[in-house]
């Protein structure tokens, strides 16, 4: 058991820091990483260091975060080579905090989880088990060293697993066995289960079978994704992976078995499944060619994969619009404009956004910056915003964020500009800025 401490004592740090932990945990014969901790970026540096640690045999597990978002997962959550945790309440649902969808694989009791505090020194537990050294905590946090725990009790019934085949026992014998969803991905895992299916003798990888999209094909609006995958034992489920991150729902289904005579009294037995099938909205990535891997996993985890290449076009809409900002704010000129968009995307619609600035009279200014907003609320009345600035007169960025369907008040999307301003020295600084901005997305 390693000890690595990779944020300071505010729970806070740098993701080279987090990368280095990851790295010298795998280097030092680590097995299983426990990553209860995330951060908004998307690093090639995260990346890496997972994939360093999944080359090296260690599987990360890592927490969904607590936004209470489907599209917002932080890393190292948001990567594949994650297994990615949701957290339970009492009642195994899906915790309010939780985040949730696509990027995850299982869920975990996360809810007043009783623990050890370490601000203060621990010491045993009374005869009631509480003490005040020990106190409960709610958080994707709690759960992941849940999923973690158990990922340890499976290496240690059967220590020859890949970090990948680990994971397909964990992910098989949650939940249902069967099933994924959004709320709860694979489901609640289960110890005992996963446990009883690390010993086997299957170490066959399945078959993708890919059938819909095509290679090669050109694709827009709600894309039928479908598979036929085969295998000697059961397929579990398929994965469909974009730059080391699952941008889809899972495919899962039914599987069936045949045998076939040798002619010589042998019977050979293959299971073959039905053609598994989900409807994605291409609009949730921008307009471009796409690579992507396929991968079929059984329920011993064992993995194969093929590459799909195909192209998303959709019809792309703009909208714009201009925000007169002053610092310091008043009431008749605010710091910060959002300003309504009604888009008529009926589903998830990944953003672009562009703007340009131009000032009017600056006083005792030394730095003038300009930031660029777009706020998207979820179905739960929840939210979240993106802001892309710069000390230049134009900005263009690709935001991580999806607009929702109008519709309704809770499902608003708005976008704006404001304006910071940095004196020299200790007078104030003052001044106006005029932002144009326009938001291109696919409906």
């Amino acid at each position: 058991i390693l000890s690595v401490k990779v944020l300071n004592d505010q729970g806070s740090g740098y993701i080279s820091d987090v990368a280095s932990g990851i790295t010298y945990a795998a280097s030092h014969g680590a097995r299983v990483i426990s990553l209860s901790l995330g951060g908004s970026g998307r690093s090639d540096t995260m990346r890496s260091a997972l994939q360093y640690a999944v080359a090296n045999n260690a599987l990360p597990v890592c927490a969904m975060g607590n936004s209470g978002s489907s599209s917002n997962t932080p890393e190292p959550g948001y990567w594949h080579d994650c297994l990615s945790v949701i957290a339970t309440d009492q009642t195994g649902a899906k915790a309010s905090f939780s985040n949730y969808g696509v990027k995850a694989d299982v869920a975990a009791p996360g809810v007043a989880i009783l623990s050890t505090m370490p601000t203060y020194p621990v010491t045993l537990t009374t005869s009631n088990g509480y003490h005040t050294n020990y106190d409960a905590l709610s958080g994707t946090s709690m759960a992941t060293p849940m999923v973690a725990g158990i990922a340890g009790l499976v290496l240690s019934q059967n220590p020859n697993l890949t970090p990948a085949q680990v994971a397909g026992v964990i992910e098989a014998s949650s939940g249902d066995g069967v099933s994924w969803s959004s709320n709860l991905a694979f489901g609640v895992v289960n110890a005992y289960k996963a446990v009883s299916s690390a010993i086997h003798s299957d170490y066959v990888a399945p078959a993708a079978n890919l059938v819909l999209p095509t290679e090669g094909a050109t694709v827009s609006g709600l894309v039928t994704v479908q598979a036929a995958p085969s295998d000697n034992t059961t397929v579990h489920h398929v994965d469909i992976v974009q730059n080391g991150t699952r941008f889809m729902q899972v495919l899962t289904g039914a599987s069936s078995t045949s045998s076939t005579s040798t002619g010589k009294g042998n019977k050979t037995s293959t299971i073959t499944t039905t053609p598994w099938t989900a409807l994605w909205p291409s609009t949730t990535v921008f307009n471009s060619p796409i690579t992507a891997s396929v991968s079929a996993v059984d329920v011993f985890g064992n993995t194969s994969a093929q590459n799909l290449d195909f192209t998303v076009q959709n019809k792309l809409a703009t909208q714009s619009g201009t925000a007169h900002v002053c610092w310091p704010s008043s009431k008749t000129c605010p710091n910060t404009i959002w300003q309504p968009v009604t888009t008529g995307v009926k589903t998830q619609a990944a953003t672009h956004l562009q703007g340009t600035v131009s000032y009017g009279a600056l006083s005792n200014s030394k730095y003038a910056d300009f930031w660029l907003q777009v706020f998207s609320a979820n179905a739960d009345g929840g939210g979240q915003a993106y802001y892309c600035g710069t000390a230049q007169g134009t900005v263009d960025c690709y935001p991580p964020l999806l607009l929702q369907p109008d519709g309704s008040k809770s499902l608003s999307n708005s976008s704006g500009g404001q304006i910071d301003l940095i004196s020299p020295n200790k007078n104030p600084a003052s001044g106006n800025a005029t932002i144009n901005w326009t938001l291109t997305y696919p409906q």
